[in-house]
């Protein structure tokens, strides 16, 4: 069932491969070949989201700050967790830690065994981030605050450990962690890989945060991405002329995207639709995520009318293959898997559909190459 992508494509890509071990709703997911332009289907609560999670992750080495956003984002850890905090404190050992409860929520079947000693594993197969949950104290040596050693500890030893934290380790291939935190707040020890990480762009179904999408804005403002953003928008609205941010009245220091069309004065994005807040949303995200970059977007339909879909999916592929951005987008639409499929052109990116299924209880993907998947749409064979 598994189809091959021309090895040429796969070159230069993010994530060529992907097996994803122990997180969430996956107890091992496989899936052998990757393409630059990947659309995921599949049933409500099969792990859709739970997927793009486990590439964002990968894709930052598994930074404190994805690992904290991913958590609040899905309401597992208070939002005030976020916030940074003295280098110098130390978090009191509680029976009910906070971070505990969290941090148990990545872990497929939520363990509880001596303090996370099963591990997940997230990267291309080959090449695994082996990561960590475990119970450490933090030993002074010879009475010097910079210079200390961790001694992990069992979860039998807790109530009689000298306040202990949680530390999240991450380790590739070897035994040395690459990176090694508190959840809250980065140890002056963690050296992360940064020759690991990739740049990555997650949008959400409710599209980017008006105070981030101004600044995404000015990264491509006079530039030849700017080009690309209004060609996406003149997919819904082909009269629109320019785009511009303006400070909102009332000195809030906010700024609101402007548009100004052939058919009159400057109005607010937003009164086109929220189709058009979407579509800037996502078109930004491409275009500001760099070279080698992976772009996450979680139910891409969101907002959309079917018709534009196809254009839109075109464009996508397009700009992908001129910017080498590694593209992953979930979906519940068949409209949506038709456009995808349609949108397909001697210049755009090879692509991908993956459907997730639950097959004796565990999940297990089904690959649709561009062959396949004009098959599946021809004969309207069920593939989401």
């Amino acid at each position: 069932m598994l189809s091959s992508i021309d090895h040429k494509v796969a070159e230069g890509l993010a994530l060529n491969s992907l097996e994803v071990i122990n997180f969430r709703a996956f107890e091992r997911l496989s899936i052998p070949n990757l393409a630059k332009v990947n659309l995921i289907t599949g049933k409500n609560n099969v792990g859709k989201s739970a997927l793009l999670e486990a590439i964002e992750l990968y894709a930052s080495f598994i930074s404190p700050m994805t690992l904290q956003k991913l958590l609040v984002s899905r309401d597992e850890l208070p939002t005030a967790w976020m916030r940074s905090r003295n280098p110098g404190a130390r978090i009191a050992f509680q029976p009910s830690h906070p971070v505990e409860q969290a941090l148990q929520n990545l872990f497929y079947n939520r363990p509880l065994v001596d303090g996370y000693q099963s591990p997940f594993l997230l990267g291309p197969l080959g090449k695994l981030l082996t990561v960590n949950v475990e119970w450490f104290d933090m030993v002074a040596l010879h009475d010097a605050e910079e210079n200390y050693e961790l001694r992990p500890i069992a979860e039998a030893q807790l109530d009689r450990a000298h306040d202990p934290d949680l530390y999240v380790t991450v380790r590739q291939g070897s035994s040395i962690p690459v990176r090694q935190y508190i959840l809250g707040r980065i140890l002056s020890k963690d050296i992360p890989n940064d020759k690991g990480m990739r740049r990555s762009e997650y949008i959400t179904p409710h599209g980017v945060q008006d105070e981030k999408i101004g600044t995404m804005w000015d990264a491509v403002v006079a530039t030849s991405a700017e080009g690309t953003v209004l060609e996406a928008l003149r997919i819904l609205h082909p009269s629109i002329e320019r785009l511009v941010f303006v400070a909102e009245e009332g000195g809030s220091g906010q700024r609101v995207p402007l548009v100004k069309s052939t058919e009159g004065e400057r109005a607010p994005l937003r009164s086109f639709g929220e189709g058009m807040s979407r579509v800037l949303g996502i078109i930004l995200g491409l275009t500001t995520v760099g070279n080698g970059g992976v772009l996450l977007i979680d139910e891409i339909e969101s907002g959309l009318h079917y018709s534009v879909m196809p254009d839109f999916w075109r464009l996508i592929r397009k700009v992908a293959e001129q910017l080498n951005v590694q593209v992953f987008a979930t979906t519940h639409s068949w409209e949506c898997i038709e456009a995808f499929q349609h949108s397909t052109t001697s210049a755009s990116s090879e692509g991908i559909l993956i459907r997730l299924d639950r097959r004796q209880g565990l999940v297990a993907p089904t690959i649709f190459d561009e062959r396949r998947l004009a098959i599946a749409t021809r004969d309207q064979i069920e593939v989401r």
